[in-house]
């Protein structure tokens, strides 16, 4: 599986720890590494760890370096992304910080790669109106239209980008080939809350709300954590192509980055007020999850 890594923006000062005053007294050249670990300090601000020592990666609302997106199919997604961000870095900042701080030695490679395709999406942003734009539609709304063959875009996506980053995270090959989703464990890219708990259910991948909290807490990583609720980040209720069996509710779907020291859920969601950001989530004020 894939390693995370990291891209270096700006040539930066080495140090042998998470501590300005210890220089190692070398440069790391802008460019992509592997990242080791990572690290926030009492100020704040960012650490990541390479071959060769830690540097800077994110201080006082400014970026020098962030995690890598996968890798992209040639035509992909990956170029329209890089020029579709928000322009308020601290969103990427907050969401990347805050997901690295949920990682646990016992995560598997999937849990990780999972994760990472979602911190790959923070700040994607709705730019020609609601669930449209050019950063969205190659990734998230025209190629999930044409395997569900539905002649139309510009649906609630949250979803549609956590069930994404669930199939990235096994690995199963591009998710633009309606094939490779036989070999998801929901079985096809699914695209509401409704339908994602209907088929967990039918396939007894279903976890109530009632019993995530007795789960170990590295087990959440890369799971969808099924809402319903109204308001931004919401799927349609009723609409013929979010119905599933036995009705359709108005929810939200995240992709979980694991728990938080309060019991919470951190997550990261798409379609959360026009674009892919961090949250919290109660596991009393959600139906239930999906693991990875």
């Amino acid at each position: 599986m894939p390693t995370a890594t990291i891209t270096v923006l700006v040539r930066l000062p080495l140090f042998m720890a998470a501590d300005v005053s210890k220089p190692v007294g070398t440069k790391i050249e802008a460019g992509e590494y592997t990242l080791l670990s990572s690290s926030t300090d009492a100020n704040k601000n960012l650490w990541f760890r390479v071959v060769g020592g830690w540097l800077v990666a994110a201080s006082e609302g400014h970026s020098y370096a962030c995690l890598t997106p996968p890798a992209a199919a040639p035509g992909d997604w990956k170029a329209a992304l890089a020029a579709d961000r928000v322009v308020n870095e601290s969103l990427v900042k907050i969401g990347t910080q805050n997901a690295l701080s949920c990682a646990l030695p016992g995560h598997t490679p999937a849990q990780k790669l999972a994760v990472q395709t979602m911190v790959s999406l923070l700040g994607i942003r709705e730019n020609t109106g609601p669930n449209t734009g050019t950063a969205l539609s190659p990734l998230l709304i025209y190629p999930w239209c044409k395997i569900n063959g539905i002649d139309a875009g510009g649906f609630a996506w949250c979803a549609i980008s956590a069930t994404y980053a669930q199939h990235q995270g096994k690995g199963l090959g591009d998710a633009n080939d309606k094939a490779t989703w036989k070999n998801y464990a929901l079985g096809s890219w699914l695209g509401s809350a409704c339908s994602i708990e209907q088929r967990a259910i039918s396939r007894g991948l279903w976890v109530p709300a009632n019993t995530v909290a007795a789960l170990a807490p590295e087990k959440l990583a890369g799971a969808l954590v099924v809402s319903e609720r109204a308001g931004s980040g919401s799927d349609a209720a009723g609409a013929a192509t979010h119905a599933a069996p036995g009705g359709s509710y108005a929810g939200h779907v995240d992709l979980c980055c694991g728990r938080l020291p309060d019991g919470t859920l951190g997550c990261i969601g798409g379609n959360l007020s026009d674009t892919a950001r961090w949250s919290t989530r109660k596991t009393s004020a959600i139906r239930g999850i999906v693991l990875l």
